[in-house]
C-alpha cells in the first residue's frame, strides 16, 4: 500500500515538475488518476458503449421527427449533386443539413465552426433566395477562405467564439439558425464550456440550434474513445443541459431517429447507408421560450 501511494506521488510531481517542458512541445503528460479527465483505457475496455442511456426530463417527439425527415427528403435529389462535389463526407448529416436550411428559410445562419457545412448552407441560401451566413472560424481552411471571397454572402470572422462580441447572436430571430460545430471538449474557459453556459442561455427565442457529432442518447463509439483517443464529453453536458429544461425544444436528433427508422432516414438521405458503421450526428434543437 505504502509503496503504491510513493509511486502515484512519485509520477504526479514528475508530471508536474515537467509540465511545462511538455506543454512546449505539444504535448500533456498527465497521471493516470480520477482527478484528471482522462480515462483508464484498459477499465473502458469493459465498458457497455452499445448501452442508450437515461433520457429522462429530455422529449423526443418521433412523430415530429418523421415529419422533419419527409421534408428533408424532399430535396434529396437537388441536394445530391451539391453532395458528389462538396467534400463532405457525411453519413448522411449533409441531406439533413441542406434540407433543413432549404424548409427553414432563414435570415441569417451564423456558424461556430465552419468548412465543408458552409458550401452546404451557402448552396440552400441560394436556392431560397435570402439569407446571410456568419462563419466563426479560428483556423479557416482554405475551402472556407474560398468561399467567403466569392460570396458576398458570407462573412468570416476569424476567431474563437468564446472571444466575439456576444451582441452578434442576439441579431438571430425566428427561424434562423445557430450552427454549432465545436471541439466536442468539456474545459475550462473553452468553446463548449462557453457555449452552453454563456451563450445559449441568452439565444433568442426561435432560434434554431444545430449540434454537430452528437450520438446522444448513445454513447460515444468504443473505437472514438479506445482507438483514436478521442475523450469528448460535448453531448453529456448537452443532455444536461437539456434535461427538465422546457425553454428549448428537440426537433430533430438524427442518430435517435436513425436507431429507430433506419430505412425512413436512408431513404431520405444521401450519404447514408443502412449497412455501414456510419451513424448521422446532427442534433436539432429550438429556444421556444
Amino acid at each position: 500500500m505504502r509503496l503504491g501511494i510513493l509511486k502515484e506521488k512519485l509520477v504526479r510531481n514528475f508530471c508536474l515538475k515537467t509540465w511545462k517542458l511538455w506543454e512546449y512541445l505539444g504535448v500533456h503528460l498527465v497521471p493516470n488518476h480520477f482527478y484528471w479527465p482522462i480515462g483508464d483505457t484498459r477499465k473502458l475496455e469493459e465498458f457497455d458503449f452499445d448501452k442508450k442511456f437515461p433520457m429522462d426530463g429530455v422529449n423526443i417527439d418521433l412523430e415530429l421527427s418523421r415529419e422533419i425527415v419527409e421534408r428533408i427528403g424532399s430535396y434529396r435529389d437537388e441536394y445530391e449533386p451539391i453532395h458528389v462535389n462538396c467534400g463532405y463526407a457525411s453519413n448522411g448529416d449533409g441531406s439533413i443539413l441542406y434540407g433543413m436550411i432549404r424548409d427553414l428559410k432563414p435570415r441569417k445562419v451564423i456558424e461556430v465552426g465552419s468548412g465543408y457545412s458552409t458550401t452546404i448552407i451557402e448552396h440552400a441560401m441560394k436556392k431560397n433566395n435570402c439569407g446571410k451566413i456568419v462563419s466563426i472560424e479560428p483556423y479557416p481552411k482554405p475551402v472556407l477562405r474560398d468561399i467567403v471571397s466569392t460570396s458576398a454572402n458570407v462573412e468570416l470572422i476569424e476567431s474563437k467564439v468564446e472571444n466575439v462580441d456576444q451582441k452578434i447572436f442576439q441579431d438571430l430571430g425566428e427561424g434562423d439558425v445557430l450552427f454549432i460545430d465545436s471541439s466536442h471538449v468539456v474545459d475550462i474557459g473553452n468553446d463548449v464550456h462557453y457555449l452552453y453556459l454563456h451563450l445559449l442561455p441568452k439565444i433568442p427565442v426561435g432560434t434554431i440550434i444545430h449540434i454537430h457529432d452528437i450520438r446522444y442518447p448513445y454513447e460515444y463509439p468504443r473505437e472514438w474513445v479506445l482507438g483514436a483517443k478521442k475523450f469528448w464529453a460535448e453531448q453529456y453536458l448537452l443532455h444536461m443541459f437539456l434535461a427538465f429544461n422546457d425553454s428549448f425544444e428537440v426537433l430533430f436528433a438524427s442518430n435517435y431517429y436513425f436507431q429507430n427508422h433506419k430505412e425512413d432516414l436512408v431513404s431520405a438521405c444521401v450519404g447514408l447507408d443502412i449497412n455501414s458503421d456510419g451513424w448521422p450526428g446532427s442534433f436539432w434543437l429550438r429556444r421556444c421560450k
